[in-house]
């Protein structure tokens, strides 16, 4: 929880300020505005801190995957397909599609991506 009294949070009401925490998207914003039981659009910096407390210690208690934990997740979770020499790590590493798109005409986006990566 003391990352997230370090973060700051500059946005207007209470769900636009959840958003900006990497891992919480739309609907976890709206389930912990109602769970918590704080309307969604109160502004943020009118909380108390036992209200914050409150908001941040649900935060932690239901979504353990959030801002570091997440980020080394996603890490660990890549680099395990490249040791275990999948087909998606590998075509992740050439910087073409994973998921089966088309490559022969389409997978331009991909292509410049991966030209601005070198």
């Amino acid at each position: 929880m003391s990352f997230l009294k370090k973060k700051k949070f500059n946005k207007t009401s209470l769900f636009q300020n959840l958003k900006t925490i990497y891992g919480i998207g739309t609907n976890s914003a709206k389930t912990i505005c109602q769970n918590t039981g704080f309307n969604p659009i109160t502004i943020f910096k009118f909380l108390r801190e036992d209200q914050l407390y409150k908001i941040f210690s649900y935060i932690e208690k239901e979504y353990f995957l959030i801002e570091a934990n997440l980020k080394f997740y996603q890490k660990e979770n890549l680099s395990y397909l490249l040791k275990v020499k999948n087909i998606r790590s590998i075509r992740n590493r050439l910087g073409l599609p994973v998921r089966g798109q088309r490559t022969h005409t389409n997978a331009n986006t991909k292509s410049k991506l991966r030209r601005n990566k070198k």
